[in-house]
């Protein structure tokens, strides 16, 4: 008697089923449908792999301004650009410790107004 396993697969962007009709018993066609299953995504990790970017490194800037009432303040990129952001984006509560002059790493995007600080950490 062969015993039929089928494992459903499920990767970022792509889905794919192995199914493998084999072995005398029912642990040798599971066993036989997880070794196919791992050609397939060692396969499908070296097609990935070569879409892979490294990490960015969080950017270094020092504050300029701070409003402590107003929730926001300013600090400048290694590049001289005025990068805007509020008290929700410091990370750990440490936006009282925040004073003109203190360096910190941040996150940049594009806000609506201009370039601002998704994250801020002392």
């Amino acid at each position: 008697m062969l015993y039929q396993v089928r494992l459903d697969l499920r990767l970022p962007g792509k889905d794919f089923s192995v199914t493998r009709r084999s072995g005398e018993t029912p642990l040798d066609a599971v066993q036989g449908a997880f070794d196919a299953a791992e050609r397939r995504l060692r396969t499908s990790k070296g097609r990935r792999a070569t879409a892979w970017r490294p990490r960015e490194e969080p950017l270094h800037g020092r504050v300029t301004e701070v409003y402590p009432t107003a929730g926001y303040g300013f600090l400048e990129s290694p590049d001289g650009k005025r990068i805007y952001f509020d008290e929700r984006s410091v990370l750990h509560d440490g936006f009282g410790r925040l004073e003109p002059g203190i360096v910190v790493r941040y996150a940049e995007e594009e806000g609506a107004e201009g370039p601002q600080a998704s994250t801020v950490e002392v």
